[in-house]
């Protein structure tokens, strides 16, 4: 880059906008990031719920089957 009649060059100023341009990248990034997982987790709620639904109930059937049984009224 040529510097323009009467503009002198300053220095750190192309190290301010390269921090400036990361910082922008870094922002749409994390809203490019949080869109996906939102849109992930939109499309899959049915899916995702289904599966938690039936690792809780084996959980809760597991429980269940490993109690103890009191047969001393019998």
């Amino acid at each position: 880059l040529t510097p323009k009649e009467g503009h002198e060059p300053q220095a750190g100023t192309r190290s301010d906008s390269w921090q400036q341009r990361a910082l922008r990248m870094r922002m749409r990034l994390q809203s490019m990031i949080r869109e996906h997982v939102w849109r992930f987790l939109h499309r899959n709620a049915f899916i995702l719920l289904t599966v938690s639904a039936v690792i809780i109930g084996e959980h809760a059937l597991y429980d269940y089957t490993q109690r103890r049984i009191n047969i001393s009224y019998i």
